[in-house]
């Protein structure tokens, strides 16, 4: 007696969903092949996505060809849903869906870098040093800003046209006699830390003994 095998499209993908990995803007995702393929081999696999807070699937790729996929340029803060479906000659399958996932960085700004030291001073300048923050944030210090003020003022001004990457810089241009404040920002690829606290205050003026 023949046997007959029924030719068809492949079954629903084996869930869940699985989110390997999340950032600002992108979502890594992945998942079981189909038990059933149709009699076919499962020759690829359709992915699509949407905001988990409006209708309409937006197809992403029709040609994945292994059982994962990273979403991309996605926006972050936003909440999305994604589905996948099995393809063969037959055509396309059922689709499995995800929970909704919300795109966001584990990555954040560092933290304040440490109370700066004021050294070397004279009448028109001096060198504030500071130690790295303690946490970058999940990424790299890539400068600081260093800012001044008048200790009688109230306003910060940064004396950086472009942040620095060393923990050292020499402040000139000051006013001799004046009283200066100094404090540091740090910088990573999320944004800026709080600032530091103010350095001591130190008065713009040769140490005692100093000839010139």
């Amino acid at each position: 007696m023949a046997a007959y095998f029924c030719l068809d499209k492949p079954g629903i993908p084996i869930g869940p969903i699985t989110v390997d990995a999340v950032d600002a803007t992108s979502v890594t995702v992945s998942w079981e092949p189909p038990e059933k393929d149709g009699g076919a081999n499962v020759s690829g696999y359709v992915v699509e996505q949407r905001d988990a807070h409006r209708p309409g699937w937006l197809p992403v790729s029709e040609s994945v060809t292994r059982p994962t996929f990273k979403f991309t340029r996605l926006s972050e803060g936003t909440e999305y849903v994604f589905r996948v479906a099995a393809t063969n000659r037959f055509g396309i399958g059922g689709f499995l869906q995800s929970e909704v996932v919300e795109c966001k960085s584990l990555k954040t700004v560092p933290s304040a870098p440490n109370r700066p030291d004021v050294l070397d001073v004279t009448h028109e300048g001096m060198t504030i040093t500071w130690q790295p923050p303690e946490e970058d944030g999940g990424s790299q210090v890539s400068g600081y800003i260093i800012e001044r003020k008048e200790v009688r003022s109230e306003r910060w001004m940064s004396i950086v046209k472009n942040p620095v990457t060393m923990t050292r810089y020499r402040s000139s241009g000051l006013s001799e006699g004046n009283e200066y404040e100094f404090r540091v920002i740090a910088l990573n690829s999320r944004g800026s830390s709080k600032p530091s606290m103010a350095s001591k205050p130190a008065i713009a003026m040769d140490p005692i003994g100093m000839h010139l």
